[in-house]
């Protein structure tokens, strides 16, 4: 049986659900990209496990943050952590979407 997935490769609300677990299994990369003002910043896309599917989250700014204060900074050192999925709501371009925020298990 063959069972059709067209949730991505990246996290979402639809391949990830509220209190879901997960664990960082590569240290990622940073990619440079283009905010909507033209501005260029880097994003970091992490290598991720969350119901036995391999996943990229891309956290954003605050989210980081947090992973950077109970983890440290060095990625590589993330591997093998866990943490728990969030459903977070958020506005872009005047309408109301979802994205996934992770928090991280100590």
């Amino acid at each position: 049986m063959v069972i059709a997935d067209f949730s991505g490769k990246y996290t979402s609300a639809e391949n990830c659900k509220e209190n879901d677990i997960g664990e960082v299994i590569g240290e990622g990369n940073l990619e440079e990209k283009k905010s909507f003002s033209g501005e260029i910043y880097m994003q970091l896309n992490m290598d991720v496990k969350i119901n036995g599917k391999k996943l990229i989250h891309s956290p954003r700014f605050a989210e980081g943050i947090k992973l950077v204060s109970v983890w440290g900074k060095e990625t590589k050192a993330w591997i093998g952590k866990k943490f728990k999925c969030h459903v977070v709501n958020y506005k872009s371009m005047g309408q109301t979407k979802q994205c996934i925020e992770i928090e991280p298990l100590a």
